[in-house]
């Protein structure tokens, strides 16, 4: 059964790869290399509902990630970062304010913010059914 599956799905799982850019990324880090890839490989298998909301998870992280990298603050004289603890506390932040705070800040262009919001939209509309 899962060989006929594999073998229905063939053709059109070949085709795909072909519609795939190359993943670029300027300073790699595995975790999200690993994630992209997986992401292909869904998309490549047909899963789109899946493909989709893994990439908005990787968006998600990336800014989460560039927001916690971005951050210094001073106490008593001295510049440090916050505590994993207090960095924990973003998981619970929506990231759309996360991405417009980081786009006035100039930690993220403006193209990149709207990639970011529109990766956003498009994994709510298929997380949600709209």
């Amino acid at each position: 059964m899962l060989r006929q599956r594999l073998e229905k799905r063939l053709q059109t799982s070949v085709e795909r790869i072909w519609d795939l850019p190359p993943i670029i990324l300027k300073n790699p880090q595995a975790e999200y290399v690993a994630l992209l890839v997986e992401a292909r490989d869904l998309y490549v298998a047909g899963n789109y509902y899946s493909c989709v909301a893994m990439c908005g998870i990787v968006g998600e992280r990336i800014i989460k990630d560039v927001l916690r990298a971005s951050v210094r603050i001073e106490k008593d004289g001295i510049v440090g970062v916050p505590q994993d603890k207090a960095f924990d506390q973003l998981e619970h932040v929506e990231v759309g304010g996360m991405i417009r705070f980081l786009k006035e800040a100039e930690l993220l262009v403006a193209d990149a913010a709207k990639a970011a919001e529109d990766l956003g939209r498009l994994r709510n509309q298929y997380a949600h059914a709209w």
